[in-house]
């Protein structure tokens, strides 16, 4: 057997073993819930992973059904891969080692991330893209408009990738099948349009505002740190590569603006270290190609062996706890079923609420057999696909357990087994209003004065009661992100609202503390059992 296809099943194996033998680690119990019903998209992402989920769950009861389709196609992305070398390096023993010593690669490849679809289509893409270089005939182009599909119902970073090769080839403009490939894909992703256009945006809305934040020095910082270390030393390698086709080109052009957007993107928030997946494959071919013509290989072996024991050492851990510490970072942690059955010691059979908590509500349900975990955000830049699919609604007047990240007045602590700290209270009869929604009929600002008018909308099937512990309040933001609370009324009995019907609220608040300026300004509730929510969109004023 060819030594590529050796490496292929030692890669599917160990990949298949490490899947079945590591706990679920912080996002996947989260693309898991999102498998429980398959739709057009999600809140954070196309629907691809949580199709591959799906089926992997028809085929095994544990991580493995999860992880399964990641690893078969990591694997058939390796075989695209040598398909783009040259031949001579087939038979390197040094271009094996390059593989195994790239952690992000190595990381992809048995977690379920939507990045390892993402890259498995993206080497399939590339590999079409070489081909219409090289022939212009239409199973090029049949290859692209597949592999660009997928790519895209798996991740949304995959529009990056053809206005990249575009730049690095402007004589594609001329070439009537690049526009029938951009034609093609479109129209095979207006499902997931429509999705988004039927459910108010929420992925677009989320990932080009929700994720924003005031520029920090140390998210610049992280990104290229993290970067350094998730690609390791021979991400230097490319930049010293002399490209010589269109193909290797394109290539280079990819790794400039993967790496260019990302770093831009950490100026407004921060980036995850995975986000730059899309660079993977180009970083291997040209850091190989650099390697097989500069005769490199000694410099391979002196890298890469101390970074791949680093890497065993790492995937022993995952699935073994050989180390003296119980988790890395929020990520990952030994012990989630011990966790589970702690916590559902104390539910008993209510559900259990984890405030601002995505990564751990699905991971209750999953390691504690499908009991109701439940994530919610009251905060406007996060939401979830607990929120789309109204779960808050399912469990009004029900007796439920609230978990939060701190300490708060009146909680219980737990200690898990698992040796993290649980703090929590018991609710009976569930009275909650994170969900409900305000629509703005008139603002008008005069002397000192904000005269407010907008509608509370109960969409529920049952009435909205409300009692003393309710309130409506304004926070008004300056210039400065510097907050202040505006109280709009207390809430009580009289003020219920029947279902599907509206409620009409007047108010006149007091801006004479404030400066003259523009202002932002969000309504919130505060209901009593969670963190104040914020139940408006944004409101935009003028002090004069």
């Amino acid at each position: 057997m060819k030594p590529q296809y050796i490496f292929v099943a030692f890669w599917f194996l160990i990949n298949v073993f490490q899947a079945a033998t590591t706990e679920l680690t912080s996002d996947e119990g989260y693309y898991w819930f999102y498998a429980s019903k398959l739709e057009w998209g999600y809140y954070d992402h196309p629907p691809l992973l949580a199709l591959f989920i799906k089926i992997g769950g028809k085929l095994f009861n544990s991580e493995l059904a999860i992880r399964f389709f990641n690893v078969i196609l990591s694997s058939i992305g390796l075989i695209f891969l040598f398909k783009l070398l040259p031949k001579e390096t087939l038979n390197k023993k040094w271009l094996y080692l390059v593989l195994l010593a790239l952690p992000l690669f190595n990381y992809l490849t048995f977690i379920a991330f939507p990045d390892s679809p993402l890259i498995a289509f993206s080497i399939i893409f590339l590999y079409g893209y070489k081909r219409l270089l090289e022939k212009d005939d239409w199973l090029s182009v049949g290859i692209m408009i597949v592999s660009m599909t997928l790519m895209l119902y798996a991740k949304y970073h995959a529009v990056l990738v053809l206005p990249i090769l575009i730049l690095s080839n402007l004589k594609l403009l001329k070439n009537f099948k690049l526009y029938f490939i951009i034609v093609s894909v479109s129209i095979l992703y207006i499902p997931h349009l429509l999705w988004q256009i039927d459910h108010d945006y929420p992925s677009f809305t989320y990932h080009l505002q929700g994720r924003s934040r005031p520029f920090k020095f140390d998210y610049l910082i992280q990104y290229i740190t993290q970067q350094l270390a998730v690609f390791g030393p021979l991400i230097i390698l490319p930049f010293l590569y002399k490209t010589v086709t269109l193909f290797e080109r394109g290539l280079l052009f990819l790794i400039y603006g993967i790496f260019s957007f990302f770093l831009i993107m950490s100026v407004r928030g921060f980036v995850h270290l995975h986000w730059t997946s899309l660079a993977i494959f180009p970083v291997l071919i040209l850091s190989i190609l650099y390697v097989y013509k500069h005769h490199k290989s000694s410099l391979v072996y002196k890298i890469c062996i101390p970074i791949v024991l680093i890497i065993l050492v790492f995937r022993l851990y995952l699935s073994f706890h050989i180390l003296p510490f119980n988790n890395l970072n929020v990520d990952y942690y030994h012990g989630r079923v011990l966790w589970a059955e702690d916590i559902e010691q104390v539910a008993k059979n209510r559900p259990v609420i984890f405030e601002n908590q995505l990564r751990e509500a699905p991971l209750y349900s999953y390691y504690s057999n499908n009991k109701l975990g439940i994530a919610l955000y009251p905060w406007l830049g996060k939401k979830s696909q607990y929120e789309i699919w109204n779960y808050e609604d399912s469990i009004q007047g029900k007796d439920v357990m609230v978990v939060k990240r701190k300490s708060f007045p009146g909680c219980d602590t737990l200690r898990t087994r698992m040796g993290k700290e649980v703090y929590y209270t018991l609710l009976d009869k569930l009275n909650s209003f994170q969900n409900i929604r305000t629509t703005i009929t008139s603002l008008l600002v005069h002397d000192n004065i904000l005269d407010l008018k907008f509608e509370l909308f109960n969409h529920r099937i049952i009435s909205m009661d409300f009692n003393s512990e309710q309130q409506l309040f304004l926070r008004v933001i300056d210039t400065n992100e510097k907050a202040i609370n505006l109280p709009i009324k207390k809430l009580n009995s009289s003020d219920s609202i029947a279902p599907k019907t509206f409620k009409e609220i007047n108010t006149k608040l007091d801006l004479s503390s404030l400066n003259s300026g523009t202002y932002d300004a969000y309504i919130y509730i505060n209901d009593g059992a969670f963190s104040n929510a914020i139940i408006s969109k944004k409101i935009e004023f003028i002090k004069p």
